[in-house]
């Protein structure tokens, strides 16, 4: 009895809870990812991007 007292809400959840919960969760990451953009890099990243080219131009 204990088992099938656990088993239901395990199966609702697993079935319906979850899908639901993991969909929203990754939609919503997606949305704040694209809205950020460029805008994720900071300005000490860029400096050394532009550090970087600069030395590789200079190698060749």
């Amino acid at each position: 009895m204990s088992a099938l007292f656990l088993a239901i809400p395990l199966t609702i959840f697993m079935l319906f809870v979850a899908p639901v919960w993991l969909w929203l969760h990754y939609s919503q990451r997606k949305q704040r990812d694209a809205a950020q953009g460029e805008a994720s890099w900071g300005q000490s990243d860029l400096q050394r991007l532009t550090t970087l080219s600069q030395e590789a131009k200079q190698m060749r």
